[in-house]
């Protein structure tokens, strides 16, 4: 339960205390786009009802008070964070004790915000037991991508936002077993077609992060479900000239920020 949250810097150096767990059991984070926030869901171990966001600026670190939620995303503007909660996704300032700003009841999961923050991918979780992608603009409109009986693992918007790279996960089910079979695709928001790039069968929790610049992404395929699986691969992929390269190849993962 001792997770700690430290700061590495990229020019070298030794890695630097953010975030102590003490009293706190520190779950997921997030780091604003300005790199001014850091925010925890943080548990208390002494009092396991109080558990929430907390965050961190400068050397301040104070919860904000809000209803506990589930996964969340700050907002590009570093000024809130979507988070689920209840039926619904809330989106939230970055400051204690707020209201919440918005509140988007029909949607479950955000799980991507565009470059202009005007955009955003989220999840819907039908009544059939389906599950659709959508993305969501600031003038209102609600577009369905991707409907499928299965998982939508991430989705992650090209900084153009005119691509959604997806981790999808297509139900293979019979009388007496259930299974789902990921695979890596594109969606192209201005055709709307979905093209499949990379079949994932048989791994386990792929990961995928699209570069800043736009011109590549790296493909965690996960870990092989069974011990006699091939070992697990990254791949980077040049968007400009459609190239896929193996980088590293070995037994352990590789976490892909």
């Amino acid at each position: 339960l001792d997770r700690r949250l430290y700061e590495v810097p990229l020019a070298g150096g030794a890695p630097q205390l953010r975030i102590d767990s003490g009293d706190f059991q520190n779950l997921k984070f997030d780091i604003s786009p300005d790199g001014n926030t850091l925010l925890v869901q943080r548990l208390n171990l002494k009092q396991p009802g109080q558990y929430g966001l907390w965050a961190q600026q400068g050397e301040s670190l104070k919860p904000l008070n809000n209803q506990p939620g589930g996964d969340f995303v700050i907002t590009p503007d570093s000024e809130s964070v979507a988070i689920a909660q209840g039926q619904g996704i809330a989106v939230l300032p970055l400051v204690p004790d707020a209201k919440p700003l918005d509140f988007l009841p029909q949607f479950g999961l955000v799980l991507d915000f565009g470059r202009s923050g005007r955009r955003a991918a989220v999840i819907r979780f039908n009544k059939d037991f389906s599950r659709s992608l959508f993305v969501l603009d600031d003038t209102g409109n609600q577009t369905e991508v991707a409907r499928l009986k299965g998982s939508i693992v991430a989705a992650q918007f090209h900084p153009s936002e005119t691509v959604l790279y997806a981790l999808l996960a297509e139900a293979i089910e019979t009388e007496t077993t259930y299974r789902e079979e990921p695979y890596f695709a594109a969606i192209d928001l201005t055709a709307k077609t979905i093209q499949r790039l990379v079949d994932l069968a048989g791994r386990q929790n792929p990961r995928v992060s699209v570069a800043p610049d736009g011109r590549s992404l790296l493909l965690d395929t996960g870990t092989p479900r069974t011990a006699d699986a091939p070992p697990q691969s990254i791949l980077h992929l040049n968007l400009t000239t459609n190239q896929w390269q193996p980088l590293a190849l070995g037994k352990q993962p590789l976490w892909v920020p």
